[in-house]
């Protein structure tokens, strides 16, 4: 419906914050603060948008809401009140305990030059190649990009 009203547009569904030229536009409800940190980061550079984004407690590598568009709550019918609460626990924790492990594997990736394997060790993954896709899944940076982009230990 939206390509028919508007067939000059150039619909991203699955971008939080889209620039062309001088405009810039953001989308899902608090993409907002996503739109904020990409502007600081074009009037004031990426350091400063780094910064404001660890004060205000926004993950600046948040392109898309895909991470949590990905639960699946199909109910048919006949199910209960009961199963959607189980299937929303589960599905909840699973994310929560992923966001923890991700929170630390971050930190020790910005603060030491611990190899990945034993980072994936620190925080109780037991395979790196699965934590590798899902790190970049979530932050849409490898743990080397991210290492690289946020690290600020500094050797010797």
């Amino acid at each position: 419906m939206f390509e028919r009203n508007f067939p000059d547009v150039n619909l991203c569904m699955d971008k939080l914050v889209i620039s062309d030229e001088h405009i810039h536009t953001a989308g899902a409800t608090t993409s907002n603060l996503s739109l904020a940190l990409h502007l600081i980061g074009i009037l004031a550079g990426e350091q400063i948008a780094n910064q404001m984004a660890k004060i205000l407690l926004i993950d600046p590598n948040r392109t898309s809401q895909q991470p949590f568009m990905s639960m699946d709550l199909s109910v048919g019918v006949n199910n209960h009140k009961d199963e959607l609460v189980t299937k929303i626990q589960n599905w909840m924790q699973t994310h929560i305990e992923q966001s923890f492990l991700l929170d630390e594997a971050k930190r020790l990736l910005e603060t030491t030059e611990l190899a990945l394997e034993q980072i994936v060790d620190r925080v109780g993954y037991e395979d790196v190649s699965s934590f590798r896709k899902l790190f970049i899944q979530l932050t849409s940076l490898s743990p080397r990009a991210y290492r690289q982009k946020f690290n600020t230990h500094t050797c010797c």
